[in-house]
C-alpha cells in the first residue's frame, strides 16, 4: 500500500515507507481480501490525483467509489486510510530523528543544541554570568488536561513498538535471517494496530489522564529528563563528564492540570484530585525503586578498591539496626561490596515508602540525601566514575519528578468561588475588606456549607492542605482562578481556604496548613500587609508545617490568574480601592496586586518594619516589605523570586 510515483523525500524516509506500506496492505489483504485492498488502493489513488490536479470530475469520482460503500466496507476503509497515516507520520518522525543524529556526528554543535547555547553564552556574557544564571534557572513545563483526546494508550503504545522495529533496519550488516525476524515482528505489531480500537467505546474519565500522562512518564520523560542534564554537562566541561559532579542544580520541574483542572469538567473532584496524586506518586516511587536495584546491582566495588566513607557506614550500620531481620539476606547478596549494599537497602526503603510500611521515606529529599552521600563516598575512594555516572541519573530524576511526578495544579472559575461566598458569607460577596477580614480574622463558627457546590470547593481545599501535608508543599501549591477581572477574585478563594482548614487551625495553633503558589499575588489592604516569603528565606522550604511561635497566621494563597484584566479594568479597580495599585505581569499573565506609593515609607515612619535592606536580584520593594512582615508577624505566604 504505497504510492510508486517518486517525490523527493530523503533514502531513509522512501525505504520506511515502502516498508510500512507493504506490510500494512499485507494485513489489510489478510483481514479483509483482496477487495478491500482493490476498495482501499483505487480511492488512496484517485485522492492522490485530485490533489495534483483538483478537477470536478476527480471530486465527483472520489464521492461515488465512497456513496457506493455499504456501513461496514466504510468502517473498514477508514480504519486502513487510519492506520496508513499513522505509520506515515511514525516514519516522518523516524526520519526527523535520523537527521538530528547525523547532524550530532559533526564535531561541531548543532544550532538550537544546549552546546550551541552554551557556547553562545560564554561567548556573550562569559563564563562565570552563565554559571549564575544556570545556579538561578528553572524551567516548568506543565502538562495540560485534554479529556477529550482520542488516541487510546494502547494505540500509542503500538505505534511505538512499530517505530522500535524499524529501528532495527537502520542497523548495517544484518544478517538476512536477522532481517527476516525483524519483518516478521513488524507485520506481527501492524496486525496488532490494525485490529486495535482507534476510540474508547466510552468517555475517558480523568483518572485515565492521569495514567496516560504516566505513559509519557514511563516511555520518555523518565528517560529523557537526565539526559538532558547530562547533554548540558557535557557541553560545559566535555574532557570530565561523568567523572566530576555537575556544576549546575538540577532546573526542571513538572506541573500538570490532569487531575486538578475542575473549571468546566464535573467529573474532577476533590477525591479524583486526592486520587490522582496518589496514582502518580506510587508510579514515580515504582520508577525509583526499579532504576535504583539496577544501578545497585552493578555497584560492585569492593571495600578493598573503594573503601567506604565514614557517613557511608554509619548509614550501614543505620540500615542494619532499622531491619535486623532482613539485614542478613540483603547481606547476602552484596558481600564485601557496601556501596551496593547500600544501594539495596536504599531500594527496599522505597519500596517501603511505596507500601506505607514501616521505615518509608519522609520525603524525597531523605532519598536524595542519602544519593549524596553514597556518591561523596565513592568519590572519596577514587571511583569518580561511578559516583557521576547512572547514580548521577538516579539523581537528576529524583531532584526533577521528587515522590510526586508532577506538582498538581487546581484551577477553578471565579464566578464558581462567588457562588460559595454567596451561600457561605452573602455579605462579604466582592467585598474586597471583608474577604480578607474572613482570611485574617477567621470566620464565625458554625459555618458549614450545605450545597454539593460549596462542599466541593471547600473540600478541595481541604484535601490540598492535606495532600501537602503527607507528600509536602510542593506537591500540590498552585490555584488557578479562570476569568479572574478584580483582585476579589483573589482574595475570595483566600478566605475560603481559611475557611478550609480553620478547625485544623484552631487544634493547631500557629500551623501554616495550606501554601497555595508562591508567585502570583500580594495584596495590601487597610496598610495590612498581607504577603508572602521570599524564596531566598532558609524557612522557605521544609518546615512549611513547623510551629510558628510568633503569631497564629492565616494561610495565604497566592493565586495564578489566568486572564489579563486589561487597563480599563486596572483603572476602575485603582479608583475602587485607592489603598491598592494593580500591575499586570504580561509574561505570566497574573494580577498582581503592589502597595500604593509611600505605603512602605508610612510604615517605616511609625516603627512597623524596620529598614528594608536591598536583596540580590533587586526585587521590588513590596517583596522586600513581604519578607520584612514575615519575620515581625504579619501574616504572610510564599513568593517564588521570577528568574
Amino acid at each position: 500500500m504505497r504510492d510508486e510515483r517518486q517525490f523527493s523525500m530523503p533514502a531513509g524516509l522512501r525505504r520506511d515507507v515502502r516498508i510500512l506500506g507493504d506490510a500494512l496492505g499485507q494485513i489489510i489483504g489478510e483481514a479483509g481480501g483482496t477487495d478491500l485492498f482493490r476498495t482501499v488502493e483505487t480511492l488512496r489513488n484517485a485522492a492522490i490525483d485530485f490533489r495534483r490536479d483538483e478537477t470536478p470530475e476527480g471530486l465527483a469520482d472520489i464521492r461515488a467509489q465512497i456513496d457506493a460503500m455499504d456501513l461496514g466496507r466504510a468502517e473498514a476503509v477508514a480504519r486502513a486510510f487510519t492506520c496508513y497515516f499513522q505509520l506515515i507520520n511514525l516514519a516522518e518522525e523516524r526520519q526527523r530523528m535520523r537527521a538530528l543524529r547525523e547532524r550530532g556526528e559533526t564535531r561541531e554543535a548543532i544550532g538550537g543544541s544546549l552546546a550551541a547555547a552554551v557556547n553562545e553564552a560564554v561567548a556573550r556574557d562569559g563564563r562565570e554570568a552563565l554559571m549564575g544564571l544556570l545556579g538561578r534557572l528553572r524551567i516548568h513545563p506543565v502538562l495540560t488536561a485534554h479529556p477529550t483526546e482520542a488516541r487510546r494508550r494502547v494505540v500509542t503504545e503500538a505505534l511505538r513498538r512499530i517505530g522500535e522495529q524499524l529501528d532495527r533496519f537502520d542497523q548495517s550488516n544484518l544478517p538476512r535471517t536477522q532481517r527476516a525476524d525483524i519483518a516478521r515482528h513488524l507485520r506481527e505489531e501492524i496486525a496488532i494496530l490494525w485490529r486495535t480500537a482507534q476510540i474508547r467505546d466510552r468517555r475517558p474519565t480523568p483518572l485515565d489522564e492521569v495514567r496516560r500522562n504516566l505513559a509519557v512518564f514511563d516511555d520518555t520523560l523518565f528517560l529523557v529528563v537526565p539526559r538532558v542534564y547530562r547533554e548540558l554537562d557535557r557541553a560545559l566541561g566535555p574532557e570530565t563528564v561523568g567523572a566530576r559532579a555537575p556544576s549546575f542544580p538540577a532546573f526542571l520541574r513538572w506541573g500538570s492540570w490532569v487531575g486538578g483542572d475542575r473549571d468546566g469538567n464535573p467529573f474532577v473532584t476533590a477525591t479524583v484530585t486526592a486520587r490522582t496524586l496518589a496514582i502518580q506518586t506510587d508510579h514515580v516511587l515504582r520508577g525509583l525503586e526499579r532504576a535504583t536495584r539496577r544501578i545497585g546491582r552493578t555497584l560492585t566495588a569492593t571495600a578493598t578498591s573503594t573503601p567506604p566513607s565514614r557517613a557511608l557506614r554509619a548509614a550501614l550500620d543505620e540500615d542494619a539496626r532499622r531491619w535486623p531481620d532482613h539485614w542478613a539476606s540483603i547481606v547476602k547478596r552484596a558481600t564485601d561490596q557496601p556501596h551496593r549494599l547500600r544501594m539495596l537497602a536504599i531500594a527496599d526503603r522505597l519500596e517501603a515508602t511505596r507500601e506505607h510500611g514501616t521505615h518509608a521515606y519522609g520525603s524525597a529529599r531523605e532519598f536524595i540525601d542519602d544519593l549524596a552521600v553514597l556518591q561523596e563516598s565513592l568519590h572519596r575512594g577514587g571511583a569518580r566514575r561511578l559516583a557521576y555516572g547512572e547514580l548521577q541519573h538516579l539523581r537528576w530524576q529524583a531532584e526533577t519528578f521528587g515522590f510526586h511526578f508532577a506538582s498538581l495544579e487546581i484551577r477553578q472559575d471565579s464566578g464558581t468561588h462567588d457562588a460559595v461566598i454567596r451561600e457561605l458569607a452573602p455579605h462579604a460577596e466582592r467585598d474586597l475588606l471583608a474577604l480578607d477580614q474572613l482570611a485574617t480574622e477567621g470566620w464565625p463558627d458554625g459555618v458549614e456549607p450545605t450545597s454539593e457546590l460549596a462542599a466541593e470547593v471547600i473540600g478541595t481545599l481541604r484535601t490540598m492542605a492535606e495532600l501537602q501535608r503527607v507528600h509536602g508543599v510542593e506537591a500540590c501549591r498552585r490555584y488557578a482562578v479562570s476569568w479572574s477581572r478584580e483582585a476579589v477574585d483573589v482574595m475570595t478563594v483566600r478566605a475560603l481556604a481559611r475557611l478550609a482548614v480553620q478547625r485544623e487551625w484552631a487544634r493547631e495553633l500557629g500551623h501554616r496548613l495550606l501554601v497555595l503558589e508562591r508567585r502570583a499575588v500580594h495584596a495590601i489592604a487597610r496598610h495590612r500587609v498581607v504577603g508572602v516569603r521570599d524564596e531566598e528565606d532558609p524557612r522557605a522550604e521544609g518546615d512549611l508545617f513547623a510551629p510558628d511561635p510568633v503569631r497564629v497566621a492565616p494561610p495565604v494563597p497566592a493565586l495564578v490568574m489566568m486572564e489579563d484584566p486589561g487597563r480599563d479594568r486596572l483603572d476602575a479597580e485603582r479608583a475602587q480601592h485607592p489603598v491598592a495599585d494593580l500591575r499586570v505581569a504580561p509574561e505570566y499573565e497574573e494580577l498582581r496586586v503592589a502597595q500604593r506609593a509611600g505605603l512602605a515609607e508610612d510604615l517605616l515612619r511609625h516603627g512597623e518594619l524596620p529598614e528594608v535592606v536591598e536583596a540580590a536580584g533587586q526585587p521590588d520593594e513590596l517583596d522586600l516589605l513581604c519578607a520584612q512582615a514575615e519575620e515581625h508577624g504579619e501574616p504572610g505566604g510564599e513568593l517564588a523570586d521570577d528568574v
